[in-house]
């Protein structure tokens, strides 16, 4: 049985998808063996104790932290590796740079920027990298948070 099966989610529609993801900093083993699979529309709650690897889980998740072994996919596309010649391959810097166009991350220091509303802290990355107007984020963020809560 595949992760996807043992998930429940069809292996065509997880929209991340990490499998057997391992990350060690030196000595110490942050991440062993990691696979789960996460279908549109779910939520995904990762609980632990603190250093027990929740927030290197997420930066490799957004390609801040490269994955020692393992893979990680984003809508069906790797994000850490790629295909080059029909061989798996570590991704360039500048396929990283791209996949990671769509991904983002708010950082644990609530007080990154005292001065920013929650909103603006949110589409201050859309606004700045991807030039959208602010409305745009803005509206989607919104329609988010009605829907979400």
């Amino acid at each position: 049985m595949n992760i996807e099966e043992r998930a429940g989610v069809p292996e065509n529609r997880a929209r991340v998808r990490l499998q057997g993801a391992c990350k060690r900093f030196g000595a110490t083993v942050v991440l062993k063996d990691v696979s789960f699979a996460v279908a549109p529309a779910e939520k995904l709650v990762v609980i632990g104790a603190g250093g027990s690897g929740k927030t290197t889980l997420l930066r490799c998740i957004v390609g801040l932290e490269r994955l020692d072994s393992g893979t990680i996919e984003i809508d069906g596309e790797l994000l850490s590796h790629q295909v080059v010649n029909e061989k798996l391959v570590v991704a360039s810097e500048s396929h990283l740079r791209r996949v990671r166009s769509s991904l983002g991350m708010v950082f644990q220091q609530y007080n990154l920027f005292p001065h920013m509303t929650v909103l603006e802290k949110l589409i201050v990355a859309p606004v700045s990298v991807r030039r959208c107007a602010a409305r745009a984020p803005a509206t989607r963020l919104a329609i988010f948070s009605a829907r979400w809560g």
